[in-house]
C-alpha cells in the first residue's frame, strides 16, 4: 500500500499540545471503526485500537505512536496585552523567533515577539534568547482587550501549513504525526496476532500516556514507532551524518534513557534485510520516546522502537520522505506478520 498523504495533511495541521490532543484523536477516530474490533480512550487522553488474531492468536502485539506536539502554554497576560509564555513539550525558543502561532483549539493567531536587533545592544545580540524572553503578540493594546481572547493556561502551537517541497513533505509535528498515519495504515491488514495500537498522549511531558497503555495492554511485546531528528547539515569538524531522510526506517538501540530490547532490534534488522527493506541503525542521542515509558511497566516489556527521519524535529517546520514512512510501513508489517 502507500502511506495516505492526505491523512497526513489534515493530522499535521491539527491542534494537538501535550494533554490537550482532542482535535488529533477526533480525526483518528473517525478512520478507526472500519479497520478495527474495538476502539476506546483512556482517562489519560489515550486512544486505543484493537483489531484481532486472524486466526488463532499467537500473542498481543502493541504499537505505540504519540499525538502531541512541541508547544508553548500562556502563563501570563501583560498589561499591554502580551503573552508570556513557557514551553509545553519539546519545545526550542531558537526556533520560535517571529513565527506565528495558533492559540487554543479556535486557533487565535499571535506573533512571538523578541526585541527587535536595531534596539538590542551589541554585545547580547549573538545571544540566543531563553523562553522566558519571548511574548505572544494577539495585535491587542491591552490586558483587558487580550483577556477577551485569550487566557492563562492556554496553548500555542506553530502555525505552519503542510504541503511538498520536492520529494518531502513539510509541515508542521511531523514528529510524530507522520507515526500515527504509519500505525494507522497497520490496521488495514490481518495479523496472527492480536494487535493493539496505542495513538498515545503526553510523550513530550514524559512520555505519561505510554506508560499507561502499556499496563493495560499487557502486551507480549512492543514497537515504538515515533520520530528520530536527522543530522545531514553539513559540519566539516563532524563525522559523517547517523541518519538521512530517504534511507529507510532507524532502528534505534539506545537513547539518553533507554536501553531497547537487543534481541528484538536485531530480529527487525533480519526481517528487514529478508524483505529488501532499507533501514538505518542508530544508537544514543540526546533523544527519548514513549519507549521508556513501555519498556518499564509492569514486569518489563520487550520493546523496539522503529524511528522516522525527520528533518528540523521539534521546529515550527519540519520535513519527511514518504519513502521512509512507506518503508517503516512494511518493516512493521512484517515485523507483525511474524510476532514470534
Amino acid at each position: 500500500m502507500t502511506i495516505d498523504l492526505e491523512i497526513l495533511h489534515a493530522l499535521s495541521e491539527a491542534f494537538g499540545p501535550p494533554g490537550d490532543e482532542s482535535q488529533v484523536r477526533d480525526l483518528l477516530r473517525g478512520r478507526l471503526a472500519p479497520l478495527t474490533d474495538e476502539v476506546w480512550t483512556d482517562v489519560v487522553g489515550n486512544l486505543f485500537a484493537l483489531k484481532r488474531a486472524k486466526g488463532e492468536s499467537r500473542g498481543r502485539v502493541l504499537v505505540t505512536a504519540h499525538m502531541d506536539e512541541a508547544a508553548l502554554m500562556v502563563m501570563q497576560v501583560g498589561g499591554d496585552g502580551l503573552l508570556s509564555v513557557r514551553a509545553a513539550g519539546k519545545t526550542e525558543a531558537r526556533g520560535l523567533l517571529g513565527q506565528v502561532v495558533h492559540l487554543g483549539p479556535s486557533r487565535t493567531p499571535g506573533v512571538i515577539g523578541v526585541q527587535p536587533v536595531h534596539l538590542t545592544p551589541h554585545e547580547r545580540r549573538q545571544d540566543l534568547p531563553d523562553l522566558g524572553d519571548l511574548t505572544v503578540d494577539i495585535g491587542v493594546d491591552s490586558k483587558d482587550e487580550a483577556a477577551g481572547v485569550v487566557k492563562r493556561g492556554d496553548y500555542a502551537v506553530p502555525a505552519a501549513a503542510f504541503g511538498r517541497l520536492g520529494p518531502l513533505v513539510k509541515g508542521k509535528a511531523l514528529d510524530n504525526r507522520a507515526g500515527l498515519v504509519v500505525a494507522l495504515a497497520l490496521l488495514e491488514g490481518d495479523y496472527p496476532c492480536d494487535l493493539y495500537i496505542a495513538f498515545t498522549a503526553q510523550e513530550g511531558v514524559g512520555a505519561r500516556g505510554a506508560r499507561v497503555a502499556a499496563y493495560a495492554v499487557e502486551p507480549d511485546l512492543a514497537l515504538v514507532v515515533d520520530g528520530v531528528g536527522v543530522d545531514e547539515l553539513p559540519d566539516e569538524d563532524e563525522p559523517p551524518p547517523d541518519v538521512r531522510l530517504g534511507e529507510g526506517p532507524v532502528l534505534v538501540l539506545s537513547d539518553t534513557r533507554t536501553l531497547l530490547d537487543r534481541g528484538l532490534s536485531l530480529r527487525l534488522q533480519a526481517l528487514a534485510e529478508a524483505h529488501g527493506i532499507p533501514y538505518q541503525v542508530l544508537a544514543t542521542r540526546g533523544e527519548t520516546s514513549d519507549a521508556r515509558g513501555v519498556q518499564a511497566a509492569g514486569a518489563g516489556i520487550p520493546t523496539a522502537l522503529v524511528g522516522l527521519p525527520i528533518r528540523y524535529p521539534h521546529l515550527p517546520v519540519s520535513l519527511a520522505h514518504p519513502d521512509d514512512l512507506e518503508a517503516a510501513f512494511r518493516l512493521l508489517q512484517a515485523a507483525l506478520s511474524q510476532p514470534g
